[in-house]
């Protein structure tokens, strides 16, 4: 019959036998003579417990044996972790090595007679028990230098490579070397020590820096971007004023160029868009007479008492003697006004009214009569026929007056002369036409005739109108 302490006597065993294996695990790092050395001891242990043929005991110890290997397997595998760190230790204490045991035992040294669990004595146990010893683990860590001799070449690494003409190994702009590895340049929008100011592709025409890399200032020859104007001087009346503004007619400032200038674009004021003061008329001022017209002689002159100036006439054609008896004037009254961009025009104000007659009344005749139809015209000249009695056709040529200043003073000027039908009958000789060409700046303001019975001649009185100023 089976003992009662078979149980007991079981654990014993198991415990003698992990009391041997112990140490020798411990001992050795090396995961095949750990898991040898415990197999050994849980094989004696199990061994004598099946040597029992008491139910219980085999009952009892199997649990006990199984239970007691897996905690000696996690213990020696702590314990035997040189990486392992006690936390009841200090954190900087390295884990505890075994002093009665080397590093270098290797399982097969081991020899399993030796191990067996009734030969082990109790004082294996004590003397294989580890002892503490605080030592220090030093760890070799092999580390890279980060220097990397092969880096490619760099704009700031102080080498002036290919492609870079400079490198001063620093990011600094404004100094000799730009931080893109390039020579300062005006131009290049860097302001440097030796740059007004530097605005890169706006400098220039229109810009505020020059491009020289100058501050733009009115007086350098530099249109700036304020600027109107910019002839490199600060002189008034030479077309750019000081502030390099235009001088121009309309911006309220008389130049010396000017007359006047009232800022506006309006003629019929005080000042016209030709800053010129506007025309006005006075008394007209006789220049001299044409040239004759017609045979002359007869002695007795007619004139064509008229307040403004001849537009035309009416004639009596005397069919008796095949000349003119009688003319009598159409005159009108003349006008200034505007045509746009300060000129002007001297025109008809007002209905033609008739001047007095020169002449006799002939027995026999045909009235004839022309004039200048359109306001806008007054007459200029006149040509046509006449035998050695008198003049027996006249054409009448009629033409726009225009006044345009000159140095502050109208002139007058004809233009687009338009020639009438002719009034008579052509008889004898086509003569030359007679005009004021000869007196600049003046129109016939009135004509002579040369009466003897019958009209002998025309003769026109040409005179500046009185425009002024």
């Amino acid at each position: 019959m089976a003992s009662r302490k078979a149980p007991y006597t079981a654990s014993r065993s198991l415990g003698r036998a992990l009391g041997s294996a112990h140490p020798r695990a411990l001992g050795s790092s090396h995961p095949r003579a750990l898991g040898r050395s415990l197999g050994r001891a849980l094989g004696s242990s199990l061994g004598s417990s099946l040597g029992s043929s008491h139910p219980r005991a085999l009952r009892s110890a199997l649990p006990v044996s199984l239970l007691a290997g897996v905690g000696a397997l996690a213990c020696a595998c702590l314990v035997g972790n040189p990486d392992y760190i006690d936390p009841t230790s200090d954190a900087t204490t390295e884990a505890p090595t075994t002093a009665a045991t080397t590093t270098t035992t290797d399982a097969t040294t081991t020899d399993a007679t030796t191990t067996d669990a009734t030969t082990t004595d109790a004082t294996t146990i004590t003397t294989a028990e580890p002892t503490s010893t605080s030592t220090t683990s030093t760890t070799t860590t092999t580390e890279s230098t980060g220097v990397d001799t092969d880096d490619a070449p760099y704009c700031g690494d102080g080498a002036v490579d290919v492609g870079e003409e400079c490198d001063d190994g620093n990011d600094v702009d404004d100094d000799l070397c730009t931080d893109a590895c390039t020579l300062p340049a005006c131009g290049d929008g860097i302001l440097q020590d030796s740059e007004e100011c530097d605005d890169g592709a706006q400098n220039g025409v229109g810009g505020t820096c020059t491009g020289v890399c100058k501050i733009n200032v009115c007086g350098d020859g530099v249109l700036g971007l304020l600027e109107e104007c910019d002839d490199g001087n600060l002189i008034e009346g030479d077309g750019c004023n000081k502030d390099c503004k235009s001088e121009k007619c309309g911006d309220g400032v008389v130049d010396p160029n000017e007359f006047c200038d009232d800022g506006n674009d309006v003629d019929d004021d005080e000042c016209t868009t030709l800053c010129v003061l506007p025309p006005s008329l006075g008394e007209p001022i006789e220049a001299g007479d044409s040239a004759a017209f017609g045979p002359g002689g007869g002695g007795i002159q007619g004139y064509s008492q008229c307040d403004g100036a001849p537009v035309g006439f009416d004639v009596l054609y005397d069919t008796d003697n095949d000349v003119y008896a009688n003319v009598v004037a159409r005159c009108a009254d003349l006008m200034i006004e505007p045509t746009g961009g300060g000129i002007f025009r001297l025109r008809q104000a007002g209905a033609n009214y008739p001047g007095p007659p020169n002449g006799y009344s002939p027995v026999n005749y045909i009235n004839y009569g022309a004039s200048c139809d359109d306001p806008t015209t007054l007459l200029v000249s006149f040509g046509g026929w006449a035998t050695g009695n008198g003049v027996t056709e006249v054409g009448l040529q009629c033409a726009e007056v225009l006044l345009k200043p000159v140095d502050g003073v109208y002139q007058v000027v004809t233009q687009g002369p338009v020639m009438l039908p002719p009034i008579g009958m052509p008889k004898g000789m086509n003569l030359p036409k007679i005009d004021c060409l000869a007196y600049p700046g003046t129109i016939p303001i009135r004509y002579r005739v040369d009466l003897g019975p019958g009209v002998t001649a025309f003769t026109l009185t040409c005179a500046d109108p009185g425009v002024s100023p």
